[in-house]
């Protein structure tokens, strides 16, 4: 069972507004009322028009849990937070390794706002850590 979600920036503290470029972390809290073998906690994140931008778990990223019981906490962190300022929802599951059985999913129950901060301004979705070079040709004689 998912107790508590919290959104949090690289430091650990809980926020409800992010800054692009910058580390998220998203802290799942929960109580397993029996052993379960190999859970695979989720996340995916989406806008405000409901499209999924991004969804993860911790089999796909490598991380495999061999068993959990009682309470526990497992924590997302993601170093450079890609998505410019918006409005942005997450969904947070635990399931089976297979996939076949949802042991608790909270659907778009916790959301977050972005701020550009010091990004460089973009426009769409996401932020591309990027830089221009200009580079004149010679003048014609």
């Amino acid at each position: 069972e998912i107790l508590n979600v919290t959104i949090m920036d690289g430091a650990g503290h809980s926020r409800e507004v992010l800054l692009t470029g910058h580390a998220m972390m998203i802290a799942i809290d929960y109580v397993a009322h029996e052993r379960l073998e190999r859970p695979a906690f989720g996340i995916a994140i989406y806008d405000g028009g409901g499209t999924q931008l991004a969804g993860t778990n911790t089999l796909m990223a490598g991380c495999e849990i061999p068993f959990i019981e009682g309470k526990g906490r497992v924590l997302y962190r993601a170093e450079s937070l890609p998505l410019l300022a918006g409005q942005y929802y997450l969904s947070v599951a635990i399931h089976n390794a297979e996939e076949t059985e949802a042991f608790d999913y909270d659907n778009l129950g916790y959301s977050f706002r972005v701020e550009l901060g010091a990004a460089t301004p973009h426009l769409g979705l996401i932020h591309v850590p990027a830089n221009w070079i200009f580079e004149p040709g010679e003048e014609e004689a």
